[in-house]
């Protein structure tokens, strides 16, 4: 489909890569199709981090991402869901996992403290 992640994530790196200047490092893209599958996911991570990513993603739940990210912190690297809203994800105490989305619990309770100044 012309408007998968995948084509985004190729269109913002030709972005990027064409307003780096001459010195600066440019996005490499490596994607393959994990097929919705948890296990193939934490597989194709591996690669990626053995070929020297440094964020990788996946299915986006916990079975594939917490494996991923316990994976992926001897390697430095950072993993990334844009739609994960899995609470397991937050409770896990993964330093490296980042979600684009908060699950509504920890939200809440944020937001909460924030407002009451807790």
């Amino acid at each position: 489909a012309p408007y998968s992640e995948a084509e985004g994530a190729r269109c913002m790196a030709d972005r990027l890569n064409k307003a780096a200047g001459a010195n600066d490092p440019k996005v490499e893209l490596m994607i393959e199709d994990n097929r919705s599958d948890p296990q193939l996911s934490v597989s194709l991570g591996q690669k990626f981090l053995d070929a020297g990513a440094q964020v990788i993603t996946g299915v986006p739940f916990p079975d594939a991402l917490i494996p991923m990210a316990q994976t992926a912190q001897p390697y430095g690297a950072t993993v990334f869901s844009a739609p994960n809203t899995q609470l397991e994800m937050q409770q896990a105490g993964l330093d490296n996992f980042i979600a684009g989305a908060v699950p509504d619990p920890i939200n809440a309770s944020a937001t909460a403290n924030a407002l009451y100044g807790k």
